[in-house]
């Protein structure tokens, strides 16, 4: 393996002694795997095998950026499996990316749960929603005055 350029606190590598401040990644090339018909607006997520092709470091307004270009070696459509797989890397990411902002997630998920309670088969009881009382058929006059009557 080569050797690496030292890295700064955010983990990207100083360029000719001239800091780094973001990445960008693209990826070229193509693959004889897929072999359904696909239409635009779909999405799927790939599995994709690439080699680092080329490594640029062009200068943006507020510093040099690493462009990183990958050449498709193999790639494989994941299906419905790999959207799973998309959506806990991503969640995953949202929770590594609080920890290093220092933020803390409310755990909204968890509270339906635990007001929920069980029944005798075992199954929880989801929790009862009260109704919403209808609207009147007639607007609240101060309401009405204050935005015109339209009748």
């Amino acid at each position: 393996m080569p050797d690496r350029p030292a890295e700064d606190a955010a983990g990207l590598p100083d360029f000719e002694g001239d800091e780094v401040v973001g990445v960008v990644t693209k990826l070229n090339g193509s693959g004889g795997r897929i072999r359904r018909a696909l239409h635009h607006g779909d999405k799927l997520v790939l599995v994709v095998e690439a080699e680092v092709a080329s490594i640029a470091h062009p200068k943006r307004k507020d510093g040099l950026v690493r462009v990183q270009t990958l050449a498709a070696a193999d790639l494989y459509d994941a299906g419905a499996a790999g959207h799973d797989l998309l959506a806990t890397l991503r969640s995953k990411a949202d929770l590594d990316d609080d920890d290093a902002q220092g933020r803390t997630r409310l755990p909204l998920a968890a509270a339906p749960e635990k007001s929920a309670k069980t029944k005798a088969s075992g199954k929880k009881k989801a929790p009862k929603i009260k109704a919403v009382p209808p609207l009147p058929d007639e607007p609240d006059p101060a309401i009405a005055s204050t935005f015109g009557d339209d009748k």
